[in-house]
């Protein structure tokens, strides 16, 4: 597994965005009940919104856009080999429609 590590173009915004969702989500992985690790440390965030939707600095505009998941679940996740909850989607498409002149609509 890659390590995580922040690279040198991330953004003080994406930096602060990563602090902010642990801090309103904390730092046990989303996923973890799911896949059978509920006390699993997360040690990154992932988004919501996939990239594909190409929300650009927007991306790091509100937590709510974001969960707290481990490496595992993050790589599980970027494989699309696991989703997140149409709630969690909803509650993202929410958030970001607060903040954004260009509405997402969720199915």
């Amino acid at each position: 597994m890659r390590p995580l590590q922040a690279k040198a173009k991330t953004t003080k915004d994406a930096r602060t965005w990563h602090n902010e969702v642990f801090a309103l989500y904390g730092n046990l992985c989303w996923f973890g009940k799911r896949v059978g690790h509920p006390k699993k440390r997360a040690i990154d965030a992932a988004h919501v919104i996939n990239r594909g939707t190409k929300l650009g600095p927007l991306r790091f505009a509100d937590a709510r856009l974001g969960r707290p998941l481990c490496r595992e679940c993050h790589d599980a996740q970027g494989a699309h080999e696991i989703e997140f909850s149409l709630k969690d989607q909803r509650e993202a498409v929410a958030a970001h429609n607060e903040i954004a002149k260009v509405k997402l609509v969720m199915p």
